[in-house]
């Protein structure tokens, strides 16, 4: 688990000063960073390594060091570039220059396909000096340019420093995994892993934006776009990169890679079927394969019982099975919502270690504060929560990475609207008869088919006005917000239409690439690296699994009305039967409204301290009892929104 953070001044300003690039690797340090190591580069493209209290750093790349992050009389420097590692991590997986070349970068990520790129590199002549990837990158953008991103298979975010061309570049990786938050203004640029870093930085505003909070509560968006709800704070996109210029400070996003997806429908052949099934499990068990040679400890993966998460534990075990499995399960003593039962199927047949977590409300009551500032943004539900316990269980048993399933519901249509999207594409294709038996095998019928299509197909697509006055009635709890600015922001409502078709494939890719998957690896992001931990999620990152799945038509994705019915018969032989049996997985659920209406005495606060800027707070405290004491105990992630963004405020002081 890397972070990485940077100052660049190409105005002479002098704010790239070494305390702030501190303060930066400081900030995050709290989420389980132990070593801090910058760079410092002036205005001759001099580089000193910062940080380097042995010295070996600044030997082994041919250039000056200090033992500490501050440059000789207090100097401020034209590029700073900062890196903070947990100790088991050498320097090199995220450092590396080329004095003669002028040229340096920072890195967090992970190359699956690292040896392809060195067998590709040596037989360009290129010698490597090290085992980290950030060499890799540096020498293959030496060769290729900014067109190396091509080649590259795994997550990443990084800045290069090209002096010889008088250019800073960013690039993020294709699905988002690794974050890249940045500030551009006055002659400066700020980036960080985590917008708490950039907060410290004494020029970055601490203001919300207000556009980004409407689509917090109204859209139920967050950082889907370049806007965070840091007023000052922006992120690259997943698959942009951006230059900028060391002379004027010219800043130039470009998308560097879009997925592509088949159109064609196609009819349900059993042999195409066992052929791509047969693909499927192959390119998994690779990229499972990939991810654990990176590894020096035994495997560890989060196992709630679902199918992706327990896919997971049977592949690790396939493709490790020497070494002893741990799993870590989020358990609850509710049974309605209780999973550990399927989990522990899955552990005894894996032989795995299995490890019970048991989040709490006088848990989370206690430090709802930390995990807000951990998380840097407000969440949708306290199932995020219940992550950032399994993370901090895994970083008290010592296990530095753990296998986690996001990104197999958008990839092989785990949702429910995917039924109705399979369905669109049934009814184009005059296919009538499987239209009827995938209807009637779901259980939801024309009913849930038309509330499917209108909620993510037809609304989104209704003039502004028009969804603001559906939003108002159906979602009553939104006169709680400031009526003016609910007013001043509606406009945003034309921006949420789909930009693809009605199929299912088209409402997998937009899940995938313009969804809330980028929220939600930001999410796990967060809950693992405040604890120090890192993650492998090949189903969101394995990019010749990724673009596989998404040549497959469609009618092989969802069949029987069982969703994820590609990946369930990929891993059918391998899975327990009752795993494979099981019909469907409740979300990541926890007793979310019974854990809120038991807080209401120590949440209240948080809305009376609270300005008038976002909350009616009247309205708001008028009705505080009957809104955080729902009826029902399911979650229905209205509610704690309301908190959440209250604790943000709060702990951002904003």
């Amino acid at each position: 688990m890397t972070r990485i953070a940077g100052l660049i001044d190409w105005s002479g300003s002098r704010k790239a000063e070494p305390p702030v690039l501190s303060n930066l690797l400081e900030e995050m340090n709290r989420t389980g960073v132990r070593r801090r190591i910058g760079l410092a580069i002036d205005a001759s493209d001099q580089a000193t390594i910062l940080g380097d209290t042995d010295g070996r750093i600044g030997r082994a790349l041919g250039v000056p060091s200090s033992p500490s992050l501050d440059l000789p009389g207090a100097a401020s420097a034209k590029v700073l570039l900062g890196l903070g590692q947990p100790s088991y991590l050498s320097w090199e997986q995220g450092l590396y220059g080329l004095p003669a070349s002028r040229s340096w970068i920072v890195w967090d990520g992970a190359l699956y396909n690292r040896s392809g790129l060195e067998k590709l590199l040596r037989g360009e002549g290129v010698s490597l000096q090290t085992r980290g990837d950030a060499e890799l990158v540096l020498q293959a953008y030496r060769l290729w340019g900014q067109d190396c991103l091509r080649i590259f298979n795994g997550r990443w975010s990084f800045l290069l420093y090209d002096g010889a061309e008088g250019i800073f570049w960013a690039a993020r990786d294709r699905f988002g995994v690794k974050p890249f938050y940045y500030h551009r203004a006055e002659g400066t640029f700020a980036f960080a892993s985590e917008q708490k870093a950039l907060l410290r930085a004494p020029f970055v505003p601490q203001a919300f934006d207000a556009g980004a909070v409407f689509d917090y509560f109204v859209r139920g968006r967050v950082e889907m776009d370049e806007e965070t709800l840091f007023a000052g704070i922006r992120q690259l996109l997943p698959a942009h990169a951006a230059s900028g210029s060391m002379v004027d400070g010219a800043w130039a996003p470009r998308q560097y890679y879009q997925l592509g997806y088949t159109q064609r429908v196609g009819t349900y052949d059993p042999g195409a079927f066992a052929m791509h099934t047969g693909r499927v499990r192959e390119l998994l068990l690779d990229a499972t394969r990939q991810r654990l040679k990176r590894q020096s400890a035994a495997p560890a993966t989060l196992l709630s019982g679902g199918l992706d998460s327990s896919v997971l534990a049977v592949a690790i075990k396939r493709m490790a099975p020497a070494s002893p499995l741990t799993a870590l399960t989020a358990a609850y003593a509710q049974s309605e919502i209780a999973e550990q039962q399927w989990a522990e199927i899955v552990a005894l047949t894996t032989e795995a270690r299995w490890i019970k977590v048991y989040p709490q409300a006088e848990q989370l009551r206690k430090e709802l504060e930390t995990f807000i500032y951990a998380q840097d943004t407000p969440t949708f539900s306290t199932g995020t929560y219940a992550q950032h316990c399994l993370f901090r269980q895994a970083a008290r048993e010592g296990l530095p990475v753990i296998f986690d399933g996001q990104g197999a519901d958008a990839l092989f249509g785990g949702h429910l609207p995917y039924l109705s999207a399979l369905w669109s594409d049934l009814f184009r294709t005059f296919q009538w008869g499987s239209l009827v038996q995938e209807m009637k095998n779901s259980g939801l019928g024309p009913k849930g088919y038309l509330r499917d299509r209108l909620k993510y197909r037809w609304l989104p697509r209704w003039p502004a006005a028009l969804q603001y006055a559906f939003q108002r009635s159906y979602f009553k709890e939104l006169s709680f917000l400031q009526p003016e600015l609910l007013r001043s922001q509606r406009h945003r409502l034309r921006q949420s239409g789909p930009s693809s078709g009605d199929g299912l494939n088209a409402a997998l890719y937009e899940g995938f690439t313009q969804g809330g998957m980028n929220f939600l690896l930001k999410c796990v992001d967060r809950a693992a690296a405040w604890h120090g931990v890192d993650t492998a999620t090949p189903y969101a990152d394995d990019l010749p699994l990724i673009e596989y799945v998404f040549s497959i038509p469609p009618v092989y994705k969802i069949h029987h009305g069982q969703r994820k019915w590609l990946l369930r018969e990929a891993f059918r032989e391998m899975l327990p039967e009752a795993i494979y049996q099981r019909p469907d997985k409740k979300p990541l659920l926890t007793p979310n409204n019974e854990w809120i209406a038991s807080m209401r005495d120590a949440i209240r606060p948080y809305f009376e301290e609270q300005d008038e800027a976002i909350f009616n707070k009247k309205r708001l405290l008028d009705q505080f009892d009957q809104f955080f004491n729902p009826a029902s105990p399911v979650e229905n992630y209205r509610m704690y929104k309301f908190v959440s963004l209250a604790v943000w405020r709060k702990v951002f002081n904003l």
